[in-house]
């Protein structure tokens, strides 16, 4: 039986020989017992180690050379062509004495030690030692951990996270973990569950739980499968962490058996939903904030909302004149504004005809508009402001309700140059739309972390809907579902704190053609002109520290980036970067 071709990836292979006092992380090694060193670049980012075939050919004896079925990708999707894979015995410091495979490159290219073998040697850096070290201290004080010396059977790793208040993170990774734990898929409350307990309601108020997961205690068994390695030994939670897939049902369980029995409290995961007449309210509110100090659970000040005469719940707005569509769901195509040429009209019009079953009497709605595109000069008119706002309101008033019964949703995301579009769907039938535009930074992101940015940005626009829930995710860019199918640590530090906020969400990538998206497609590039200000804030604050951690003067990189502006191949890669690969 033919071997089935394996992708292996790699975040970059840099072209050229590593100086001796470059700044970029390097360790050396000795390969196979050799006299001299082999300076390797440190790439935590990278599946594989690599070496180029001049280096391979120097060794004495010669290893023996292997053919191989895998393929050596980078993440921009470059195949890289490779001679062969190798075992080599490599020597670092004279402590470190193992085998490795290596595979050998065709090309003139940096030496890579990737991540396996870089976690083995320590390769850490240095700067963040200490800081981890008081971060593992703190949260044995708080009684979040312990130190474990005994075997166990799981040890899973931790990615270093630095949070907006400079404070360092520790993050678990169980992505092998929650392969093998077993949920108890505890039911989530339906629509017709909360819509009874608050019928008749004049006043309502939603409180947002922060860090409720460390309320729940784990028992000595659980604690162990949660281990986890670092470089001042073994730790294991002693409560919930953050990021394992039983963790919604565990805690939507213990929250309903502390709030559940109050008088016209509905409980919602991390959300709690208080409602009452007036007076009644406020006293209802009371005992839901005494029962929270009693048990120690806290709010997030900024998400709470108090005494309000509505509130949105499953894409509808409950209020005390009873229930009605929720209008946040379809502002994407409230707010879309019109068609400024004629490819963007193309587009349009592309979605409406995968919308149709949404749009009674289509094509006679349209007619104006397939009309414009047909002339010579694009020019808007009332007649054609007239036609897109018809479809528009026809689309939202004929979007499906959502099915809070459903255990799974789909979702659909693209981005732009400009902006994000997201999709969500029950059973194939649409229930929400969004979009959203892109600020001057994140206009300058890689392809691939717009395309991350979009699944993120669409599991917190519709989070009320799919946490709790499978979400199958549906994206264009391919090399996403290779990167998010391996464990976090060995992701590209760029795209790792936007990992690390899909962790509450039970997720699973898969790729579809461009044409398979028209209507996130349009969303993307047809956007209001807003955006996410929190969710903006995080992923900038991540690309500061990436910049900050680099080991280069201020006087060095002004240098680098002006070289970079005169450089031709730089510019071309810039170019590749910000706007994709070309399409010839």
């Amino acid at each position: 039986m033919k071997n089935q071709e394996q992708e292996i990836y790699i975040d970059t292979l840099l072209i050229g020989a590593i100086a001796e006092k470059s700044s970029q992380p390097t360790v050396a090694i000795k390969l196979n017992n050799s006299a001299w060193e082999t300076l390797f670049k440190i790439n935590t980012g990278a599946e594989a180690n690599v070496i180029p075939k001049s280096i391979f050919d120097r060794l004495k004896p010669k290893p023996q050379l292997n053919k191989t079925s895998q393929i050596l990708v980078a993440y921009g999707g470059t195949r890289i062509p490779i001679a062969g894979v190798c075992s080599l015995n490599c020597r670092h410091k004279g402590i470190i004495n193992k085998k490795y495979s290596f595979f050998v490159v065709d090309t003139q290219s940096n030496p890579i030690l990737g991540y396996q073998a870089s976690a083995e040697m320590g390769r850490i850096p240095f700067a963040l030692h200490e800081r981890v070290k008081s971060e593992l201290e703190r949260l044995v004080k708080l009684d979040i951990i312990e130190r474990v010396v005994a075997p166990t059977e799981w040890v899973n790793s931790i990615v270093a996270m630095e949070k907006l208040d400079s404070l360092l993170c520790l993050c678990l990774d169980p992505r092998e973990l929650n392969k093998s734990i077993q949920r108890s898929y505890y039911p989530m409350p339906t629509y017709e569950d909360i819509a009874a307990k608050i019928h008749g309601h004049n006043k309502f108020s939603k409180l947002d739980s922060t860090s409720g997961y460390l309320m729940l205690a784990l028992t000595e068994k659980s604690s162990l499968v949660t281990a986890f390695n670092t470089l001042f030994g073994r730790y294991k939670y002693k409560r919930m962490p953050f990021g394992l897939i039983c963790a919604q049902d565990e805690f939507q369980q213990k929250m309903e058996e502390t709030f559940g029995n109050l008088k016209g409290v509905g409980v919602i995961v991390d959300n709690i939903l208080v409602s009452r007449k007036d007076e009644e309210h406020v006293e209802n509110l009371r005992k839901v904030l005494e029962k929270a100090r009693e048990v120690g659970v806290r709010f997030n000040p900024e998400k709470c909302i108090f005494g309000s005469t509505s509130m949105p719940y499953f894409g509808h707005l409950i209020t005390a004149d009873g229930i009605k569509p929720d209008p946040s769901i379809v502002q994407a195509i409230i707010e879309m504004p019109h068609p400024s040429n004629k490819d963007e009209l193309a587009t349009f019009l592309g979605m409406t005809n995968f919308l149709s079953k949404y749009i009674p009497n289509l094509s006679s709605l349209n007619y104006p508009l397939r009309e414009l595109g047909k002339q010579t000069v694009f020019e808007w008119t009332n007649e054609h402001a007239t036609a897109m706002n018809r479809i528009r309101t026809s689309i939202c008033y004929n979007l499906a309700t959502f099915d809070t019964k459903a255990k799974s949703v789909g979702m659909k995301t693209n981005a732009s140059k400009h902006g994000l579009g997201a999709e969500l769907s029950v059973g194939g039938k649409i229930v929400a739309l969004g979009s959203r535009a892109l600020t001057s930074t994140e206009q300058n992101y890689s392809q691939i972390e717009k395309e991350l940015y979009a699944i993120l940005y669409g599991c917190k626009k519709f989070h009320q809907f799919v946490y709790g829930r499978r979400i199958i995710a549906h994206t264009d860019h391919k090399p996403l579902e290779a990167i998010l199918s391996k464990p976090l640590s060995q992701a590209p530090p760029g795209l790792q704190r936007m990992m690390i906020q899909l962790q509450p969400y039970n997720i699973t990538v898969q790729y579809v053609r461009g044409k398979d998206l028209p209507v996130a497609d349009t969303l993307s590039r047809l956007h209001p002109p807003h955006f996410d200000e929190e969710c903006s804030l995080e992923i900038e604050f991540h690309v500061h520290s990436v910049m900050k951690s680099i080991s280069v003067s201020d006087k060095k990189m002004g240098i680098i980036l002006e070289e970079n502006k005169r450089d031709p191949i730089m510019i071309e890669l810039t170019s590749v970067i910000q706007k994709g690969w070309p399409n010839h």
